[in-house]
């Protein structure tokens, strides 16, 4: 049902927001020839414009617009103030064809509001002649020189304003329609089928407060045949399917038309950063050791291999040994699984207390069977299969959390943590797809794991993986992710991640922090991304030594090189810090302050990310905390050529200037 009501154009130019269509009637300035179109967008100096009468859409220079168009545009594309959202979409429907001098006083004052609009510069000349007719000016326009006015306007009135060379146009009040609210359509070609039947998935999101009737319409379409709704996520509105393929039009054509959905779209895949097996450094068994620095007493651990762990001296981990080694925090692992009997990892392995393994019941009726060690999603509805055969996934679990001091292998950062291995990765390393992933970091959330581990990367932004991000923000996760790699075959110009986006280290979130890798010599690793507004800091990422499934080498240890490898040394970096008792209350904007506050300053790095410096914790134990009030570091911003806009970036003040940094 539709709800008319008459609104002042000030109306549409401070409440409509750029994502409104404007249907209007444009005019042709040379020629003076009209048609009825909607605004779709406006970049530079050409107006995209869509004819009602046929969809279709029309590219036009601003140049060959009448002025009163022009106006329109620079209100439409400049005006973008809060206001409260209307339901439906709005539209013009009694602006027509016809030129604004062919309006008569009797047309004019019908509408009960008059707009004046007059030429830059000229108000003041403007609002003498409207009150020398009689009109009274009730609203002001501030960016647009324009005035709403009521009163009767006499047909000699009307000459007046129109023979004043400071009035531009006179005309009536707009009517406008708001419909009840349809969602978008968008057309399904050849090309965007394809896309779905390449994808084999799809994702479908759901309005707020429309859980309940949006997963019945799914079940309905399921028993149809239409679809198969494989998995729903927990913390965020989200149900993954798949269908017997051909998937058919008519089925996304119902889905996009369903008003209980925000969208659909289908999965993507991500991408394969392949770490490289660094040299493995032979060195002698390392036997217990004291070291006395500065007058404090520093114990090493006794892991007999603790000597090739280069990046725990980097970050100065043996220093934040000898105060805050015992902690309970989870740190969920999302990659290719976790070897859960690996004999330096299984002790600090999570597992779920509330379900019996193996039995084929749901004990703690979370919705999932046997799911003691995390849960499998490279297949959808997830397995319980969590056991990592790759490597990758247990590489990354020994950096954050392999058993210290237990005389064996090695040492992670955080001694005593409690690892979730939640897979992604198939056993061949195969580069997982996004509903994988949104469905692990929601398993995760819903766990209440305080850190996520995500030493992986896509290309393209997703709207249903950065709603999945921004949940785990909204329950105060930390995401610690790699900033990716230069693989072969990559173009160079990628390895800046503020030039070509890579998610989520692109991501503006604050819960999220991006890793680059250095090298024991503190230089930037050559395969490393970078960004000055998109990447946080560097951590160690070359030839790192940690566990691996025997499977994958016998020893159980192998040399690997990655920005997979750096952002670990982060995450458990945090989960170190979380654990501390004077860090334990603290949410996690204040874990990555601490993080970045206290990143070390490295010539390497200047330039290269926000803090321009590698991780540092050990300030974990001094007598008194680190200092408060440090200012984040200041970027130079827009860059040289200055036509590139700055980006929001958290934790970063901008100073703007043209030129070089």
């Amino acid at each position: 049902m539709q709800r008319r009501f008459t609104v002042v154009i000030t109306t549409l130019l401070l409440t409509l927001s750029s994502t409104v269509s404007y249907a209007r009637t444009w005019t042709e300035r040379s020629s003076g020839r009209t048609v009825n179109a909607d605004l779709v967008s406006f970049a530079g100096d050409v107006v995209k414009i869509r004819r009602q009468s046929d969809g279709r859409v029309f590219a036009v220079p601003v140049e060959r617009l009448s002025d009163v168009d022009r106006t329109f545009v620079e209100s439409a594309s400049q005006t973008r103030p809060e206001a409260t959202p209307r339901k439906g979409n709005v539209r013009f429907v009694a602006f027509n064809a016809q030129a604004q001098d062919e309006y008569s006083a009797e047309q004019l004052n019908a509408s009960k509001r008059i707009v004046c609009v007059w030429k830059k510069g000229t108000a003041q000349a403007a609002m003498r002649t409207i009150e020398a007719v009689g009109l009274k000016v009730t609203y002001l326009g501030s960016a647009i020189p324009f005035g709403v006015c009521t009163g009767q306007l006499t047909e000699d009135g009307l000459k007046r304003l129109r023979s004043d060379p400071s009035i531009q146009s006179v005309e009536p009040d707009i009517e406008l329609v708001v419909d009840d609210a349809q969602p978008e359509v968008r057309q399904i070609t050849d090309e965007v089928l394809a896309a779905y039947e390449h994808a084999g998935r799809m994702v479908c999101v759901w309005k707020k407060g429309k859980k309940k009737e949006s997963l019945e319409m799914l079940a309905q379409m399921e028993k149809e045949g239409k679809l198969r709704v494989i998995h729903k996520l927990e913390t965020t509105p989200i149900a993954f399917c798949d269908w017997k393929p051909p998937l058919q039009q008519a089925t996304l054509v119902q889905l996009q038309k369903s008003p209980m959905l925000d969208y659909v779209e289908p999965d993507l895949t991500l991408v394969k950063d392949n770490p490289t097996k660094g040299r493995e450094i032979v060195f002698p068994n390392g036997t217990p050791k004291t070291v006395v620095s500065k007058g404090v007493v520093l114990t090493t651990p006794d892991d007999p291999e603790i000597a090739k762990l280069w990046g725990m001296d980097s970050i100065k981990a043996k220093k934040a040994w000898t105060c805050a080694n015992q902690t309970d925090v989870v740190v969920a692992v999302i990659d290719s699984g976790v070897d859960y009997n690996h004999p330096d990892l299984k002790a600090n392995v999570w597992v779920n207390t509330g379900e019996i393994p193996n039995n084929g019941v749901d004990d703690d009726s979370n919705g999932h069977k046997d799911d003691y060690y995390g849960l499998n999603f490279t297949q959808l509805p997830p397995t319980t299969d969590t056991l990592d055969r790759y490597g990758h996934g247990s590489h990354v679990a020994g950096t954050i959390g392999a058993v210290g001091n237990n005389k064996l292998g090695v040492a992670g950062v955080n001694w005593r943590v409690q690892v979730m291995g939640l897979k992604v990765f198939d056993d061949a390393g195969t580069a997982p797809v996004g509903s994988a992933l949104a469905s692990a970091i929601d398993y995760a959330v819903a766990r209440k794991v305080r850190v996520i581990n995500l030493s992986l990367r896509w290309g393209s932004e997703r709207a249903f993986l950065k709603r999945v991000i921004d949940g785990a923000e909204d329950k105060g996760v930390l995401i610690v992710c790699s900033a990716g790699n230069l693989n072969r075959g990559d173009d160079p110009r990628t390895i800046d991640n503020d030039v070509v986006p890579q998610f989520p280290a692109s991501f503006p979130n604050d819960n999220v922090i991006a890793v680059a890798n250095i090298t024991e010599r503190e230089q930037l690793n050559a395969s490393s991304h970078f960004g000055l507004r998109s990447v946080d800091l560097g951590a160690p990422g070359t030839d790192i030594y940690s566990t691996v499934p025997t499977s994958v080498k016998a020893s159980g240890y192998d040399s690997y090189t990655g920005t997979s490898m750096a952002s670990p040394h982060v995450a458990g970096a945090a989960a170190l810090i979380w654990g501390h008792k004077r860090y334990s209350s603290g949410d996690f904007k204040a874990i990555r302050k601490l993080l970045l506050d206290n990143a070390r300053s490295i010539p390497a790095l200047s330039g290269k990310c926000v803090t321009g410096g590698t991780l540092d914790i050990g300030f974990l134990c001094k007598q008194s905390p680190p200092p408060i009030g440090k200012k984040p570091p200041i970027v130079i911003c827009p860059p040289p050529r200055c036509y590139i806009p700055c980006p929001p970036r958290r934790h970063v003040f901008y100073r703007f200037r043209c030129g070089s940094r």
